[in-house]
């Protein structure tokens, strides 16, 4: 079941120029990651030539490198903010699809784990409440 849906946009340091540069840098998360994999399909769909600047496991890397404008990342919504911004089209890049957080299960669940597994389904459901989309 998916339990949680976010938008995922381009994100860079507002007042810089790593977006207008080409290839476009951009600090994306280790390969495997679906955000990676997410960007790299909608920049190789739209031709958008891009380099790949930075490796980053964790989301604070890619806000990093992109606040200090050594490029862009591809961040859920919810993480922009200043001395960030979003991007778009009017920036020269394309639309991310939206990422999902599933849970799964399966079909025979205990009680203990059943009551657990209703406990997230509901955690996220107040994130999605009070995190509506941008």
């Amino acid at each position: 079941d998916i339990v949680y849906t976010e938008s995922l946009v381009w994100a860079g340091c507002e007042g810089g120029v790593a977006a207008e540069r080409r290839p476009v840098p951009v600090a994306l998360a280790n390969p495997g990651c679906p955000w990676r994999a997410n960007a790299l399909s909608a920049l190789h769909r739209s031709g958008v030539r891009y380099r790949v600047a930075y490796t980053c496991e964790s989301t604070v890397g890619q806000q990093a490198a992109a606040s200090a404008d050594l490029a862009i990342a591809p961040l859920p919504a919810s993480s922009v903010s200043p001395p960030l911004y979003m991007l778009g089209s009017e920036d020269g890049l394309p639309p991310l699809d939206p990422y999902h957080v599933a849970l799964v299960r399966k079909t025979d669940l205990g009680p203990v784990t059943q009551t657990f597994a209703d406990v997230i389904t509901e955690a996220f459901a107040d994130l999605q409440r009070v995190r509506p989309e941008r």
